[in-house]
């Protein structure tokens, strides 16, 4: 009986741990590829090398990064591991608080994107001027910093946990990486604005006023 128990707890453990193990490595895959399709490098050679155009490669670029999330959440729901954390009392109330703000600000916010543009389904317009929205006032990404919100505002489980801290990680280090970038496109115009605005945290004391931002996008920084 005791070989048999000790059995089962061995066993347990091993799927528990293997289950953690195998969603680690479809995160870290998950990211190099989305990272790598973005690359400006790699995309000009897959545009070179295949039969995409550049209008549809916006659309293969969303369609791999949705179908690649699926083999993720399967093994999320899959194992869930034993709780973590809980949210309780008052806390569980300003947790619900703050992932309704959470999901009202980026709904709000896609009234000032292209979603056609972002999904592909249209050619986008080169465009060399800097544009803020008025969340971009206060944070220089709202959509992550809403994301990391709903990440950690909620109960988690071990396996939620994982990812929660895989993404949040990811979130960060892709920030930077889409920054250099802006930085390469928009100059000192985005340098200005870096100085000003904090990256995901909103901050009391720095943020940009209307007229402040109006100022900035009109400046052509050498």
């Amino acid at each position: 009986m005791l070989t048999s128990l000790s059995t089962e707890v061995l066993n347990s453990w091993f799927d528990a741990n293997t289950s953690l193990i195998l969603l680690c490595a479809l995160w870290l895959l998950y990211f190099c590829i989305h990272s790598l399709l973005a690359n400006n490098h790699v995309k000009s050679r897959l545009l070179t090398w295949s039969l995409l155009s550049e209008h549809f490669y916006r659309l293969f670029y969303n369609s791999i990064a949705l179908v690649t999330l699926v083999p993720i959440l399967i093994v999320i729901m899959r194992y869930q591991g034993p709780s973590v954390f809980q949210w309780q009392g008052l806390w569980y109330f300003l947790a619900l608080v703050l992932n309704l703000t959470a999901l009202t600000c980026f709904f709000w916010s896609l009234k000032y994107y292209d979603m056609k543009v972002f999904w592909g389904w249209k050619t986008s317009v080169a465009c060399s001027s800097f544009v803020l929205s008025p969340l971009h006032r206060f944070v220089r990404h709202p959509w992550y910093s809403c994301a990391l919100i709903i990440l950690w505002c909620r109960d988690l489980n071990a396996a939620q946990l994982l990812s929660s801290l895989l993404v949040s990680v990811y979130l960060v280090v892709g920030s930077r990486l889409e920054e250099a970038r802006l930085v390469d496109e928009f100059g000192r115009s985005y340098e200005k604005y870096m100085e000003r605005v904090p990256s995901l945290i909103p901050l009391p004391w720095k943020f940009l006023k209307k007229s402040q931002r109006d100022e900035l996008i009109s400046k052509d920084y050498i």
